[in-house]
């Protein structure tokens, strides 16, 4: 029979409740332990009686022993070596196409029912570390431009710093140093005298419709209106006067001149009239 696979000793090790070669390992144990101590009581006995004819033999029954020993340790280890292969291909063993074919399974797992297509999962954590891994790239790039921005930014106020408290360079490379930063501040210049001209376009426009004449033609449409109805304010005013002289006749309008008439608003405030002779005053 073929050499256990990792899934049948893992499934008898579930079953057994301990390791199918621990049974082989403490069988093996057993026999030495027997071994020893048989080697162990003859040379106790031989020990006892080691003189023969007068003639003392401790030093060779020391000897065969030992020899004894590794000759039944040899022997053993050859045969218990073929009985472990033995047990553990043909006794302690389960046929690897019954356990991978899902036909020899312990009692609990009986109704088990595992999903063996991970791909989706696999596909998902894939995607994820991929995407951590580009992330970090991202961060590692901005950390390295942010570096080489602040070292352009530390230089760049050493340098204005040496401007001003030092005044005019003192050497050569002083002076390169600080044509560099003139270089560098010439887009700030560029940038100057195109909002200057923008301004100045600005300016231009604004003065040709906010013009003092144009203001003063404003206002004088206005205070012509004032009095008339095309205005929510001149309508109300003019319909309050109607109204005072039906009922009171003309003496209501020598009683409210016209600069101090106020009406109620409907919404629940009051509506006065601008003064506009005071606002005409300040074109």
């Amino acid at each position: 029979m073929a050499a256990p696979t990792m899934s049948a000793t893992s499934l008898l090790t579930e079953h057994l409740g301990y390791p199918p070669i621990s049974l082989v390992d403490d069988l093996i144990n057993s026999v030495n332990e027997i071994m020893y101590k048989c080697t162990q009581a003859m040379e106790t006995y031989l020990r006892q009686r080691h003189q023969v004819g007068g003639e003392d033999f401790t030093e060779e029954i020391k000897v065969g022993t030992a020899k004894l020993e590794t000759l039944l340790e040899n022997a053993v280890d050859k045969n218990l070596d073929k009985l472990e292969l033995y047990v553990l291909r043909n006794v302690l063993s389960v046929p690897a196409e019954l356990v991978e074919g899902g036909h020899f399974r312990l009692a609990h797992y009986d109704k088990l029912v595992l999903d063996t297509d991970p791909a989706p999962e696999l596909r998902s954590r894939l995607e994820e570390i991929e995407a951590a891994f580009a992330l970090h790239d991202i961060l590692l790039k901005r950390v390295r431009e942010t570096r080489r921005a602040h070292e352009r930014i530390v230089s760049f106020k050493e340098q204005v710093r040496n401007l001003l408290e030092n005044g005019a360079p003192s050497t050569k490379e002083e002076a390169e140093r600080l044509r560099a930063l003139l270089g560098s501040l010439r887009p700030v210049d560029e940038t100057m005298k195109l909002l200057a001209v923008q301004l100045r376009a600005l300016y231009t426009e604004n003065e040709a419709f906010c013009s003092a004449d144009s203001v003063e033609e404003l206002l004088c449409k206005y205070s012509a209106l004032h009095h008339s109805g095309a205005t929510r304010s001149g309508y109300i005013h003019n319909s309050a006067r109607t109204l005072l002289r039906q009922l009171f006749g003309d003496a209501a309008e020598d009683a409210a001149p016209d600069h101090e008439l106020s009406l109620a608003d409907p919404e629940g405030g009051t509506i006065d009239h601008p003064n506009w002779d005071a606002l005409q005053k300040h074109v």
